[in-house]
């Protein structure tokens, strides 16, 4: 099962025929150099020492690190990995190791290293770790301009697996974070007179042709986004950077200017399929930096179709297998088929547009017929409207006499236990395939709101301003709004 953003919105054969349970949520606290990470009885707790967290001005480095540090610094990462055994015959794996890679032609020269224990026992056990990493005092790298010379990963883990075939583990699997490697400290923000950014929220929501007259919130490219620049020590240099799912897609730096007021000018669809937003931030002649950078986000449309395949599982679709799954999924998924596939329901689209939800971005909501930006829907009201796309694909579909009949089922049908026990019940005389078969009469509404209610935190993105797919929702963001609530 990947972790990505394409929600497995049915995985329904999967999820009856293995009866799986659902996984615990996984709740993590800290901002990654240091914080604690639970699930199923299992803990992690870590600090971190000679690792900085980034100043606002490096916000397009902090949207794809954790921390910073520089040559000849020592990072020290400590703590503590503990598990509450509960069952015998089972590996029990505590293990805090580090990774060091160099870039730009740079061979990092610390060895990776590790500590902590792999045994099976049934009591509960635990063990403290210390990693220390001297980071070299300087770096030979093929652009020695190049501020950014290396990584440090991290990577802490404490569950339990199945000690034959490693499978069915249970526990926080693996707790990631990077350190940037920096030649150098970065500049810090003056504490006195210093360049003052101000970007006012843009509230319209951006779409690639003028549809003004029909959906007034909506403003076509070019769009211009304003901002001012005020600085008592006169000129300054500007900097922009545009995020797309926490990556910077597009950069402006600009000379000396005067300070006053711009325009962040967009003439096209920017690359990326969002979220977006933009950061800001100024500097004078001696790179002095405002207490910035200032940022807002862009509701800016994208097709629902870059985050969507379906009412498929993307965790299945890699090779030719994974794309069979794939279509088989699809097939049962993306249509309701009752009275033996006699009387079919779309729903395929309320599909897509789940997906696109789960990932925040700003899409055109055929169902609704206008414009949502997403970025702000906690996971619970986007599975409960997903719920309610799927009843009026229901009622606008079966509306034949022959066919309203099957309108309740549609509308509700069985919940995943009951889809479950019935699977369990009728299989011994039918078969998988014949109960399959005969479940598809009872599937509604209900069950594919259950299945993603128990199988698709994974797949909600709680934190929109960081790469990937993050289910856990941050206390804040830069942006401000950019974290969900995932519950």
């Amino acid at each position: 099962m990947q972790l990505a953003r394409k929600l497995m919105t049915t995985v329904i054969a999967a999820a009856l025929m293995t009866a799986l349970a659902s996984p615990s949520a996984q709740a993590v606290k800290g901002n990654g150099i240091s914080g604690n990470a639970s699930e199923a009885g299992h803990a992690v707790v870590w600090s971190t020492s000679g690792a900085y967290a980034f100043p606002a001005s490096m916000a397009d480095m902090a949207a794809s690190y954790d921390a910073y540090t520089y040559l000849g610094q020592t990072v020290v990462v400590r703590g503590e990995l503990s598990a509450a055994a509960v069952s015998s015959n089972r590996r029990f794996i505590l293990s805090a190791q580090i990774v060091g890679g160099g870039i730009n032609g740079w061979s990092w020269p610390f060895p990776s290293q590790s500590a902590g224990k792999s045994v099976t026992q049934t009591a509960g056990l635990s063990t403290q770790f210390e990693l220390t990493v001297p980071v070299p005092a300087s770096a030979t790298t093929t652009d020695p301009n190049q501020q950014y010379v290396a990584d440090i990963n991290v990577m802490l883990r404490s569950d339990d697996c199945d000690p034959v075939n490693w499978s069915g583990c249970v526990g926080v699997h693996d707790r990631h974070f990077t350190i940037a490697v920096l030649r150098s400290p970065p500049k810090q923000p003056a504490t006195g007179n210093a360049p003052v950014v101000n970007l006012p929220q843009f509230t319209k929501i951006i779409t690639a042709g003028d549809k003004r007259r029909s959906f007034p919130g909506t403003t076509p490219f070019p769009v211009r986004i304003p901002y001012s620049v005020t600085n008592p020590g006169g000129r300054v240099k500007v900097h922009a950077r545009l995020f797309s799912d926490g990556n910077v897609v597009a950069k402006y730096d600009s000379g000396m200017l005067k300070p006053g007021r711009f325009d962040y000018v967009m003439k096209r669809q920017p690359p990326g399929k969002g979220p977006y937003f933009i950061c800001i931030y100024a500097e004078d002649a001696k790179g002095n930096r405002g207490a910035g950078p200032a940022c807002t986000w862009l509701s800016i449309v994208v097709p629902a179709k870059l985050w969507s395949n379906g009412c498929g599982s993307d965790g299945v679709a890699s090779g030719w297998w994974g794309q069979a799954a794939l279509w088989v999924q699809n097939f049962t998924g993306n249509k309701r088929m009752y009275g033996k596939g006699v009387h079919r329901v779309d729903v395929e689209i309320a599909c897509n547009i789940h997906d696109a939800s789960y990932a925040g971005v700003t899409i055109f909501d055929p169902i609704a017929r206008k414009y949502i930006d997403f970025r702000t829907w906690s996971r619970l009201s986007i599975d409960q409207k997903f719920k309610s796309d799927i009843q009026r694909q229901c009622r606008l579909s079966l509306t034949l006499p022959a066919e309203k009949p099957w309108l309740p089922t549609c509308l509700e049908g069985f919940t995943l236990d009951q889809a479950k026990q019935f699977m369990l019940v009728t299989a011994p005389t039918e078969g998988p395939l014949g109960a399959w078969a005969l479940l598809q009469d009872k599937v509604g509404a209900q069950l594919y709101l259950d299945l993603v209610r128990t199988e698709g935190s994974v797949g909600f993105d709680a934190d929109l301003v960081t790469p990937g797919t993050q289910p856990a929702t941050p206390v804040s963001t830069n942006p401000a709004g950019g974290n969900r609530q995932s519950a």
